[in-house]
């Protein structure tokens, strides 16, 4: 297990597949609703307070679960508002596409706008002067891959690494965002 800061109020825990069997659970278990679940959660929030130093008493705390080749992946946002659990688990993998500059990112996500993919769920993050398209891989998304590879690169490292450390632009709403922000609509 891993754990590191990726800001002033989020933190970084990678678990291996062995993190997750010694816990007896795995990525699909995670939440509030399972025990086993529930005890990694605590386990984790315990182990992230005393290394990183961030006291989660009275603040609300986000945690998003994403499934990775070696295992999972948790973001932890602490806010300063009350004491609340959220999990957002995403099971579907990701692709990760990386752009050279601003003007690849614009005509790419205009066109996705342009060809009704509004709706789909995406991320944009910056890392120095390199954007990071993230994609999941679903039914809808497999249709675009093409489109994007038009405008950037594939990533073959994993999302996971390329967004610890990078800056978010837009979380889960790329498209529908910039689409809106190009046409004025």
């Amino acid at each position: 297990m891993t754990i590191e800061m990726a800001g002033e109020n989020r933190i970084i825990v990678l678990l291996s597949e062995a993190d997750l069997k010694s816990y007896h659970t795995d990525f699909s278990a995670l939440g509030t609703s399972n025990m086993h679940g529930r005890h990694l959660i605590n386990e984790v929030l315990s182990l992230a307070q005393k290394k990183t130093g961030i006291s989660f008493s009275n603040k609300k705390i986000t945690i998003e679960a994403l499934s990775c080749r070696f295992g999972c992946m948790m973001i932890i946002t602490v806010s300063k508002k009350r004491r609340l659990y959220r999990i957002l688990r995403r099971e579907e993998k990701s692709v990760c596409f990386v752009f050279a500059d601003e003007y690849g990112v614009l005509c790419c996500l205009g066109l996705l706008y342009l060809s009704g993919m509004e709706k789909q769920r995406c991320s944009l993050y910056r890392e120095n002067s390199r954007l990071i398209l993230v994609l999941p891989l679903n039914k809808k998304s497999r249709r675009i891959i093409p489109l994007v590879q038009l405008f950037a690169s594939e990533c073959s490292s994993g999302c996971g690494k390329l967004t610890e450390q990078a800056d978010t632009v837009f979380a889960d709403n790329a498209v529908s965002v910039a689409g809106r922000l190009i046409f004025g609509q």
